[in-house]
């Protein structure tokens, strides 16, 4: 497995994680922050989400 497929799915899961306990998400740039991935990243994980 790549790395950038590895930061995508950890992403992606503390993203999931982020969302069960808060119930709401930040802004895409305060993710894209949080999550350390671009906004693309950011943009594509919320994208699979809905």
């Amino acid at each position: 497995m790549s790395k950038s497929n590895n930061v995508y799915k950890d992403a992606y899961n503390r993203c999931l994680r982020l969302l069960d306990e808060t119930r709401s998400l930040p802004s895409e740039p305060e993710l894209g922050t949080l999550l350390g991935v671009s906004r693309t990243t950011v943009r594509t994980i919320l994208a699979r989400m809905e």
